[in-house]
């Protein structure tokens, strides 16, 4: 179930970021045409040095974030056997309900503001540091924005809702543990409001 909602939220994702970009790629086309104007860009290795700069601070991050889950997954082991099957049914209820939907709408997020960055620099030129207005950063980031309020608007209700009814009796469904379930609702019930956060800084 899991690795099925991730694929199919990652695929709609993929699928309408390649959408919009054919759109935009084919209006822009056509101007150029109109205009007779044409700059092709190909990659090359200064692109990549360009994006490995940036790169490099996420992936540390990266690294930091999963050497303390496996530290947090060692210890939830060594509890014991009811405390490690929680866990992982906690992680199928998380993955499923919260961070695969938030990581397809970060992807499409990423997509429009990157157009749209694109979009801007093709305006000012690749050759200086341009300064831009207010209007503009606000017009870069807005896809960020109503990706924040969507998240809120969704994650909200899911994590009250889960707290109060859904949690117990979802992880009694998966493990058919009694034990088990009570442990994976006080999980929630702990954490929660942690991927609240989640979903606003991804």
């Amino acid at each position: 179930m899991q690795a099925a909602t991730q694929l199919a939220c990652n695929m709609a994702a993929a699928l309408f970021g390649l959408a919009y970009f054919c759109f935009v790629t084919f209006r822009t086309d056509r101007q150029r045409v109109m205009t007779h104007q044409y700059d092709p860009v190909r990659p090359s290795l200064a692109c990549l040095k360009t994006l490995a700069r940036p790169g490099a601070l996420t992936f540390a991050e990266s690294a930091i974030r999963n050497a303390l889950n496996l530290w947090l997954v060692n210890g939830i082991v060594a509890m014991g056997s009811d405390y490690a099957t929680a866990w992982g049914v906690f992680s199928s209820i998380r993955w499923g309900l919260i961070m695969v939907p938030v990581q397809a709408l970060k992807a499409t997020t990423l997509a429009f503001i990157g157009h749209s960055w694109g979009e801007w620099r093709k305006e000012t030129g690749t050759e200086r540091r341009p300064r831009a207005s207010r209007h503009k950063l606000y017009e870069i980031i807005r896809p960020a924005l109503w990706s924040c309020l969507i998240a809120l608007a969704v994650e909200l209700p899911l994590c009250i809702l889960m707290s109060e009814y859904g949690a117990r009796r979802f992880a009694f469904y998966l493990s058919e543990s009694q034990t088990v379930s009570q442990i994976t609702a006080k999980m929630w019930r702990t954490i929660d409001w942690c991927y609240i956060f989640y979903a606003l800084s991804t």
